[in-house]
């Protein structure tokens, strides 16, 4: 919940902090897809911001997940900006580098609500 108000502090309006616990998805992009799709419906959108901490979850199946719903979800047209931090972070970059290049992936909070930050006030 930190994070929605560093978000703010920083002039964005957060949508929501969605917490769709990872280890729920047992392979399947699906759920991650239905997040996705309801977010992408609000026309106020300007960027997505996922935030994972892992200790249990494996990064680079999540990014894995993460890419194959990306994919699956047309409507998403808003930059993806990704804080991974935990076991598996490296091979997880790797992946979205290949499959998603153009999201900024990092294990720094800093750098991620930066990157949020421009991409908001260009959108403003």
């Amino acid at each position: 919940m930190m994070l929605i108000d560093e978000l703010t502090a920083r002039g964005a309006k957060p949508l929501n902090f969605c917490d769709i616990r990872t280890g729920q998805m047992r392979g399947s992009p699906a759920r991650l897809m239905r997040v996705l799709e309801w977010i992408t419906s609000r026309g106020s959108l300007k960027a997505v911001m996922v935030n994972i901490f892992a200790g249990i979850t494996d990064l680079a199946e999540f990014a894995d997940l993460l890419a194959t719903a990306i994919d699956g979800t047309p409507g998403l047209k808003v930059p993806v900006v990704a804080r991974l931090v935990g076991r598996g972070a490296a091979e997880a970059r790797r992946i979205l580098a290949e499959r998603q290049p153009a999201m900024l992936v990092t294990e720094d909070l800093e750098e991620a609500m930066a990157r949020i930050e421009t991409i908001v006030r260009a959108g403003a």
